[in-house]
Formats: structure tokens, C-alpha cells, sequence
């Protein structure tokens, strides 16, 4: 379900030309926006987490323009405009859907970013097609190691049934809201995260979509994480995982980051990736 907040990031990115793509995959179409840029840079995709949405990266996509050879932002299965799943949202379908459209965009290597579960598809994406992925930039990723119960609590704590559970959701993923678009914003949390298909994800994950410092033992491509102090989705136990499944990555902890700062630190975020690009 689209918001006024969607039509305008989409407005926006087709001001700046912004052109629509839809994948075909074993799960249903993948949809994109794409823009080829002016610089030398790698290319990037970038690749939001649940319950976000491509027009989501319309305040930080085009500082990245002037400086990259291409953009590409991706809308997850069942979010944005891709399709839902016809035997519905789930941890399979999603990563199925997600990892499909994945190969097809780096048929030229390009760098991705991925910010909690679009962070996990980028992990297994670049696991299983190292020569394809030139670096990692990765904001609080899904995929530390769970057990079966942290699994379900974490599910739990996604949950909104009230529009007391929609404010909390919000201070949990943004460092600072307004008073005034506080309100606001918990509106529509409560009516994204309460669709059929986001509930139906919810209820599907399981410990065995996690991953294990085996699996993140032959990952060799630069990886950089940032995990912002003020992110209260993901227990900080995560954060530890990744240090130590990953000792190659580098690491910051940015003092004004939550869990989705393209969202609330465009600008920033999109520097710092500008930084890692060239260390590439």
C-alpha cells in the first residue's frame, strides 16, 4: 500500500530520471528504479530491509549520482511495487525473489548496500557470487546467528497491533522524530507493518535462515558495518556476531544513526559510502 510519502519519493526519483524495471523471477517480478550516473565509481544497488520501499532512498540516491556509473534500488518481494508471491510472503520467497533479481543486476559487478534483511540477501547473494559484488556496505544486517526463541522474539517485537506499539516502533528505528510528524509516522507504520503479507513473513522466519561464522568464513570481498547507537531493532549481541564472524570488515558506530539511516541521514550515509567506494 502506497502512501503520499511513496508517490512523492517516487516523484522524485523520476525528476531525477529515475527510470522503472521489473525482473522476472521464480516468485513473482522484482521492481527497480534505475538511473546510469556521471562519476567513475563502481556501481551500486542498494537494497532496503522489511517493510521499506525503494522510494524510501529518494533523499539519499542522488548524492550518489554525480559520482557513481549507476544506481539501482530494488524493491524486495511484497514491498514497493515487486509482486507478492503467489503461495505468499516468506523468508524463502523473499530471499528466492531477492537473490534472483540480484544475479541479474550485477551482471556488471557493482557494490550493494544492504540495511537489515536487505543486508542478509546481500551477504548470501555475494557468498554465492563473489566475482559479481566489488564491496559490502552493510547498515545493522540481519543474520547473526539466532536461536529458535530469539528468532520468535524478534518476530515479536516487529509486531504492531496498536498505534502505541506503532510509536514504539518508531523511536526503535530512528534516532530523532520531531514531535510534531511523530504522530505521523506512527500512522503509517501501523498500517504498512499490519499488511497480510508482512505479518505472513513474520510468522515464517526460522533459525535456519540465519547464518553461521562458517557460512561467513568465505566471505573475502570488502565488507564495511555501520551500526548505529540509537538502532533498537536488533540486539547488540548482533553487532558482536558480525565482528567476530568478520574480522576483515571494518566497523563504525555513528552516534545519529537508528536502524534505517537513508531515511533520517541521507546525506551522510551516502557520503560514507562515496568514502568506502573509493577505498575500493
Amino acid at each position: 500500500m502506497a502512501t503520499i510519502f511513496d508517490h512523492l519519493g517516487h516523484a522524485a526519483l523520476r525528476l531525477r530520471g529515475f527510470q522503472r524495471r521489473w525482473i522476472p523471477t521464480e516468485v513473482g517480478r522484482v521492481h527497480s528504479l534505475e538511473r546510469e550516473g556521471s562519476g567513475a565509481l563502481s556501481p551500486v544497488v542498494l537494497v532496503a530491509g522489511f517493510s521499506s520501499r525503494a522510494t524510501n532512498f529518494a533523499r539519499m540516491a542522488p548524492h550518489l549520482l554525480p559520482h557513481v556509473r549507476r544506481v539501482t534500488i530494488v524493491d524486495l518481494p511484497g514491498h514497493g511495487d515487486s509482486d507478492i508471491p503467489e503461495d505468499g510472503l516468506t523468508g524463502t520467497s523473499l530471499r528466492t525473489g531477492v537473490l534472483e533479481a540480484l544475479r541479474v543486476l550485477t551482471e556488471q559487478p557493482a557494490a550493494i548496500f544492504g540495511n537489515s534483511v536487505g543486508g542478509l540477501m546481500a551477504l548470501q547473494h555475494t557468498l554465492a557470487h563473489p566475482a559479481t559484488v566489488r564491496g559490502l556496505l552493510l547498515v545493522s544486517p540481519l543474520g547473526a546467528s539466532m536461536t529458535a526463541d530469539e528468532v520468535r522474539e524478534l518476530a515479536r517485537s516487529y509486531r504492531v497491533e496498536t498505534f502505541a506499539d506503532a510509536q514504539d516502533m518508531i523511536d526503535r528505528v530512528f534516532y530523532r522524530v520531531p514531535g510534531w510528524f511523530h504522530p505521523v509516522m506512527s500512522y503509517f507504520c501501523k498500517l504498512q507493518i499490519s499488511r497480510p503479507e508482512l505479518r505472513n513473513f513474520l510468522d515464517s522466519l526460522s533459525a535456519d535462515q540465519t547464518m553461521s561464522h562458517t557460512e561467513l568464513a568465505d566471505l573475502t570481498v570488502p565488507t564495511r558495518i555501520l551500526w548505529g547507537l540509537a538502532d533498537g531493532i536488533l540486539p547488540r549481541e548482533h553487532l558482536a556476531f558480525f565482528r567476530e564472524a568478520l574480522p576483515h570488515a571494518t566497523f563504525d558506530e555513528p552516534v545519529d544513526y537508528g536502524h534505517s539511516p537513508f531515511m533520517e541521514r541521507p546525506r551522510d550515509l551516502a557520503e560514507r559510502m562515496l568514502d568506502f567506494l573509493r577505498d575500493l
